[in-house]
């Protein structure tokens, strides 16, 4: 399960050196193509989310579908495995049915977005400040913290009293739909 808290960051360099304080960084590039059909479905309907990952020289397929409308923090069943380069690159031009339980749609690629992410592991949680680029023109930067509910919710509330956090209630995918100006990605 995904237990995860995401803020809007307005002035990233003093939370970057608080951060840099407490841990180590790591510097990954990561592009994320989203499926789904036609009309969203999957999202809409279903709450899932069927993600295929470029992260560095790796590559991920994940599945991720929302629990509850939690008002702290985002809850989700999450089923991720590495996948190659190969199928990778297979997979992020077709079209397929994808089944899983109650699920059975006609997906395809519809939309991507590319992140820049620093990562910090501060006490089993993992803490990223993400610059997310959407529909190649909207740069926004994100704090993700993932981990056990309750000291994700302790550390964000320290966080909050030091820097200008904005909750974001919004997943990524959401968030990109926001801005999308085109029915599919070109890939």
């Amino acid at each position: 399960m995904e237990v995860e808290l995401k803020f809007l960051i307005e002035e990233t360099s003093k939370l970057e050196e608080y951060l840099k304080s407490l841990s180590k960084t790591q510097l990954l590039e990561i592009l994320d193509i989203y499926f789904d059909d036609e009309n969203f479905h999957l999202l809409n309907l279903y709450n899932f989310a069927l993600r295929l990952r470029k992260e560095n020289s790796k590559f991920f397929i994940t599945m991720k579908r929302k629990l509850n409308e939690s008002k702290e923090v985002f809850k989700r069943i999450e089923i991720e495995k590495e996948i190659t380069h190969s199928l990778y690159e297979k997979m992020k031009r077709s079209s397929f049915y994808f089944c899983f339980e109650d699920i059975k749609l006609k997906v395809f690629p519809r939309i991507s977005v590319f992140s820049k992410r620093k990562l910090f592991t501060i006490e089993d949680m993992k803490v990223s400040i993400d610059r997310v680029i959407f529909n190649d023109s909207v740069f926004m930067d994100f704090l993700e913290i993932e981990g056990d509910e309750e000291k994700i919710l302790n550390f964000s509330k320290e966080l909050k009293l030091k820097f200008n956090l904005l909750k974001w209630d919004l997943s990524k995918l959401d968030t990109a739909l926001k801005f999308s100006h085109v029915k599919t990605i070109s890939t």
